[in-house]
């Protein structure tokens, strides 16, 4: 068995004294994954370096980040020199593309798009759970990469979950304003929406179609939609500002001077007085004769 040791115990002696003890190394003084492997019978035929990469540490992007805090190491951020447990690495010049940050990012990145190569795949064959764990892996791993969010949000357009669809393809256009799939597929996204609403909410439907003409003035869908409700709307505007038939106006002359003419005309041809043809009418008008007949 070999173990690597580290060069920082090995100076870390007063001169003439040896910083390590020599002689046989206990088990309980081996590596965590030696005691596991030696403890499990199903993994002494493992290999160490395949038993490490099974970990769900080694597996974990902000490995570095964590180590470097619990070792106490300085960043980038903090100083434009290396710090490192290795004297002859101490205190030399870092440049930007070298500095641990700027070389975690690049292989989160890495990382990050090879999910993204076995999402899309997985969504080629129907696969949409495995798709969408292995896409949120990637948007989790890089929050950057464009890729990763254009093909989630794809992934939820594809499952007509168009909000979480738009917030995606936002989120792209944000850090590339130009990328054509985000800009192509967010206006596919309203153009959907646009034809989902467009028989119950006439209105909400147009607004929809007109975000995905300011995406894509072409999208000549989305124009048709736009021109069919603009007609729906105009129609509806025409019919509503049409004049109503004016009901016959009333007469100006109050009832008690219409009674005071029937009063003062001339007897009837059969024989009857206005007065007494009065008296024939229903009970309701004569029951306002006398206050009619005060108002005279």
């Amino acid at each position: 068995m070999t173990l690597s040791l580290s060069q920082l115990d090995a100076v870390s002696g007063t001169a003439g004294e040896a910083a390590l003890s020599l002689g046989l190394v206990a088990r309980e003084e081996l590596p965590k994954y030696y005691r596991q492997i030696s403890h499990d019978p199903a993994e002494k035929s493992s290999d160490l370096a395949a038993y490490v990469r099974r970990q769900r540490e080694f597996s974990n992007p902000a490995f570095l980040e964590m180590m470097r805090t619990q070792l106490e190491v300085p960043t980038s951020a903090t100083t434009k020199r290396w710090h490192s447990l290795l004297p002859g690495y101490c205190g030399k010049q870092v440049r930007p593309e070298d500095s641990p940050d700027e070389l975690t990012t690049i292989q989160s990145a890495r990382w990050s798009m090879k999910s993204v190569e076995e999402g899309i795949k997985l969504m080629k064959e129907d696969n949409i759970p495995g798709a969408l764990r292995e896409l949120n892996k990637a948007v989790e791993m890089s929050k950057a990469n464009v890729e990763a969010l254009v093909a989630r949000g794809a992934l939820y357009a594809r499952k007509e979950d168009f909000h979480r669809a738009i917030r995606d393809f936002e989120e792209a256009l944000k850090l590339n304003r130009n990328h054509r799939n985000a800009r192509k597929y967010l206006s596919d996204t309203f153009y959907h929406l646009g034809k989902k609403f467009e028989a119950d909410e006439p209105e909400r439907a147009l607004k929809f179609f007109k975000d995905a003409l300011h995406l894509d003035p072409k999208f000549e869908e989305a124009l048709e939609g736009q021109r069919r409700l603009s007609k729906q709307h105009q129609k509806s505007g025409h019919s509503a500002s049409k004049p109503t038939t004016k009901e016959p106006e009333k007469s100006s002359i109050s009832t008690a001077e219409k009674l005071r003419q029937m009063l003062l005309q001339p007897t009837s041809s059969n024989g009857k007085s206005n007065r007494s043809a009065l008296c024939d009418t229903e009970t309701s008008n004569i029951s306002l004769l006398p206050r009619l007949l005060v108002a005279l």
